[in-house]
């Protein structure tokens, strides 16, 4: 940017509180595309390894093997609260493009136009015209 250009910059490191979030988005995209880490790593080191490579405060995570599920954490969140596995973060829109992401990985299973209700049978509301919601409206 010039120094004529006042334009701001909008970018991860312009928002630290975004940089979470991202680098959640990448490890739930990272699980869906089936990467799993070597055997020796722990969920520990994987948050560990995040947490340096991304500059990321603070993490929480549960990592799934089978039937076995390690949740693990590390780091503070943006206010300087240590993270529990309990902690909440906000995903802000992230969650819109992780949802849409993680539909279009799995359309092999089902089509966009399919009902809601054919791919999550226990989808209810209280207008009846839920069951007419299809994956490509609701994303």
């Amino acid at each position: 940017m010039s120094a004529g250009d006042a334009r701001p910059r909008f970018d991860v490191v312009s928002f630290p509180r975004l940089r979470l979030p991202l680098v959640i988005s990448l490890f739930v995209l990272a699980v869906l595309l089936g990467w799993s880490a070597p055997a020796h790593a722990t969920g520990e080191r994987l948050v560990d390894d995040y947490r340096s490579v991304y500059g990321t405060p603070g993490v929480a995570a549960a990592v799934i093997d089978g039937s076995s599920v390690e949740t693990t954490v590390g780091g503070r969140d943006g206010d300087g609260n240590a993270v529990t596995p309990r902690t909440r973060f906000r995903t802000a829109p992230l969650s819109k493009s992780m949802t849409a992401t993680a539909i279009m990985l799995l359309t092999d299973r089902f089509s966009p136009d399919d009902p809601v209700i054919k791919v999550l049978p226990e989808f209810k509301t209280a207008d009846p015209r839920y069951t007419k919601i299809t994956v490509r409206a609701s994303s």
